[in-house]
């Protein structure tokens, strides 16, 4: 009787601690679902990015294994989304198609920067873009795919050369507007595709001034000669984004218009800003970048700042986000900061304000050390799902090399107007050969860093078949010979790739000794078309040579 009381004590003991353990799981399971519920927020957010209809986007590993896609991946290899996750990208993928991916995988890890390729498989031809994501080391983790179907395109490519008929056809049948503009300004040809775009047909638009049709606020980047994305007014006062291409138009050496090409990428856009939605992407990408990326209340509190901060003003990102913004300017910048701000406050009252409108200034910055740096503010407004102002979000770039640039130009306003009146895509200083200065549109254009370009010899990214002209050039410069031919030469890119270049130069001084600037502009498309055109004669002059022969017989 004894023991079976013992025994019923315990049961009863072992029974309170199985309700414990019940209520335990109980409380965990609901901190679980809490938790589900914030993931599966942060995660729309993402899913939003990849459900692009048209494009394929894919997250994989170093290895290639498929982390994360849209539906259109799994569309285009012909399997359910169940089947391909977790699978190698490159079992998905034809012999050819994978050794071409593993080459291209492996040069992102090696270089650490975006890779940029064309393929085809299956009579498919895909434009595609690996974009390396690094950890707080700098060592690649993971690599999204963004892959672009470009058969369309390559199909009217191939059609192109077959006749100058076809020719016209091409530009009339491309996804995108072909435009020209004489010399004053005015359209004097577009393609059908704009009344598609901006809603206009081109007898309407023909005759007026390009600048019409540009929002007011992004006329600058109408006289930009290399790509660039800025806002053109559609027909029913809508603006939409377009990204421009062009170049001059010359006959008997002279400048007669410019002709270029519109894209549209009002998608892309949309997508840009859904990315900038998601917290946990904008950490990625603002964490691996070199500019300073931050956020503030609308009372101006930093509510954010890239780590980047520390290496642009020397403040670690704790002690920047109990400063205000007032505490690391100096007050005439400042000043200039609260009256942009203000008026953009004033715009949001105008039902024709755009949203997504942002605004660019310089802003002189304390640095931790009490020094001053010149930097270029970039930011908008950031809102919450109603589409209400619950602060701003920015860029913050560094710009001293541009500043002191600007100083050694005012020295001589001539030749800082003949800088102006002539410069193209890339600006390099050159003073006794060797590079003291080049622009981020040189280093764009040659892949290398600008660590590797300064205080490095001129001579040493010319393709050697174009040296002696480029030293006898650049001789006669020094010299004193006034020149106002351009030069064509080549230069050597990064991984040994050789571009087409047409270079200007002007002289200057610097500190009160002679510099050379050299303007350099891309013509290897140029050089491309050229080619095609030869090729395009030669197949319709064979055409001419046989019809000629068939009427002689007749």
């Amino acid at each position: 009787m004894k023991n079976e009381r013992k025994t019923k004590k315990v049961l009863i003991e072992e029974l309170n601690a199985l309700r414990e353990q019940i209520n335990t799981l109980a409380q965990l399971r609901e901190q679980q679902g809490v938790l589900l519920e914030s993931n599966k927020e942060s995660d729309k957010i993402l899913r939003a990015l990849l459900s692009n209809p048209a494009d394929a986007f894919v997250l994989v590993d170093t290895k290639g294994t498929l982390l994360d896609f849209n539906e259109t991946t799994a569309r285009r290899v012909g399997k359910t989304p169940e089947e391909i996750i977790g699978a190698s990208m490159y079992d998905l993928l034809p012999k050819d198609a994978a050794k071409l991916m593993k080459a291209k995988m492996v040069e992102a890890v090696q270089t650490r920067s975006p890779v940029r390729f064309e393929n085809e498989h299956g009579n498919i031809w895909n434009d595609n873009i690996l974009n390396p994501i690094l950890d707080e080391q700098g060592n690649v983790v993971k690599i999204s795919l963004h892959s672009h179907d470009i058969t369309g395109l390559k199909r009217v490519e191939k059609e192109f050369r077959k006749s100058e008929y076809q020719y016209r056809e091409l530009i009339e049948n491309l996804n995108d507007v072909v435009y020209s503009v004489d010399h004053e300004g005015r359209i004097t040809y577009v393609s059908p595709l704009v009344e598609k775009i901006l809603g206009y047909s081109p007898e309407e638009i023909i005759g007026r001034h390009l600048t019409e049709l540009i929002h007011t606020d992004d006329l600058i980047f109408s006289y930009y000669l290399h790509p660039c994305e800025y806002r053109f007014i559609n027909k029913a006062g809508e603006s939409c984004w377009l990204r421009s291409s062009c170049r001059p138009l010359a006959r008997g050496g002279k400048i007669i218009g410019i002709a270029g090409v519109l894209s549209d990428v009002n998608e892309q856009k949309r997508i840009q800003d859904r990315l900038r939605e998601s917290e946990e992407n904008y950490r990625v990408l603002a964490e691996n970048v070199s500019d300073v990326i931050w956020s503030v209340d609308m009372d101006l509190n930093f509510t954010y700042v890239s780590p980047s901060v520390e290496r642009l003003l020397g403040w670690k990102t704790d002690e920047l986000r109990s400063l205000h913004v007032k505490d690391i300017m100096t007050p005439e910048s400042f000043q200039l900061a609260m009256t942009v701000f203000a008026q953009d406050l004033a715009s949001e009252q105008l039902s024709s304000a755009d949203p997504y409108r942002s605004r660019t200034i310089e802003v002189e910055q304390y640095r931790k050390d009490g020094s001053t740096l010149w930097t270029e503010l970039r930011a908008r407004f950031l809102r919450d799902k109603e589409g209400k102002l619950k602060g701003v979000i920015g860029v913050t770039r560094d710009i001293s090399l541009r500043k002191q640039a600007e100083d050694i130009l005012r020295e001589s306003e001539k030749k800082y107007s003949t800088l102006v009146e002539n410069a193209i895509d890339g600006i390099a200083i050159i003073q006794d050969g060797i590079i003291k200065y080049a622009n981020p549109s040189l280093l764009s254009l040659s892949g290398h860093s600008l660590e590797e370009v300064l205080n490095s010899h001129f001579s040493e990214w010319v393709h050697p078949d174009d040296l002696h002209r480029v030293l006898q050039r650049y001789a006669d410069r020094v010299a004193g010979k006034t020149i106002f031919d351009p030069l064509e030469l080549r230069i050597i890119c990064k991984n040994k790739q050789v571009k087409h270049m047409e270079g200007l130069g002007a002289t200057a001084q610097l500190a009160g000794s002679p510099v050379t600037l050299m303007f350099l502009r891309d013509i290897s498309r140029l050089k491309q078309a050229e080619m095609k055109i030869i090729e395009l004669k030669k197949e319709l002059d064979d055409a001419k040579r046989k019809l000629g022969i068939i009427y002689a017989k007749d």
